[in-house]
């Protein structure tokens, strides 16, 4: 089916982002309860047509065989990857929940959270990944947001995620 686009391609109000991510968190609970971790929840895979979103790119996205079982694949988008999948212990549902706080940040700053200097340059990518273990983000880049949109942010971008909010919170 075609769509009209994906939600990579602009920055968004806090009221859009809220439309668009109260679908992608029901798809997402649709999916862990079916014992479905995506594992690249982005903007790009996000897709819409007219007013309806639609999940998209399931090609890193793994079944569960029961609903305890930890991976421990490193997969996922660089930017947007948990930290629980960078330290190689073991992950879960929570790391879609991790790139979705990503991405909902990225979506109200059009800008990557773990990015420090937001160039693209790979030679940047060790202190991505030092960033995203230790959940060192840019709180400058929040400055606009309501204080709703930034405790949101704050509970979900948690490097623990036994501590990090949940689809239902």
């Amino acid at each position: 089916e075609l769509c009209d686009g994906d939600l990579s391609d602009r920055r968004f109000t806090e009221s859009e982002v809220s439309f668009w991510l109260r679908q992608l968190i029901s798809a997402l609970l649709f999916l862990h309860t079916n014992n479905i971790v995506h594992r690249d929840i982005k903007g790009a895979n996000l897709f819409y047509k007219g007013d309806i979103l639609k999940l998209g790119d399931f090609g890193l996205a793994c079944d569960l065989l029961f609903k305890d079982e930890l991976l421990k694949q490193k997969y996922g988008t660089p930017h947007y990857i948990a930290p629980e999948i960078l330290s190689g212990e073991g992950y879960s549902f929570p790391c879609d929940v991790w790139s979705f706080g990503v991405t909902m940040y990225t979506m109200l700053t059009k800008k990557e959270p773990f990015r420090q200097n937001h160039s693209f340059l790979s030679t940047e990518f060790e202190e991505v990944v030092a960033n995203i273990t230790n959940g060192t983000y840019k709180i400058e880049d929040l400055e606009s947001m309501s204080d709703d949109a930034k405790d949101l942010i704050s509970k979900i971008l948690v490097v623990d995620p036994n501590k990090r909010a949940t689809l239902n919170d």
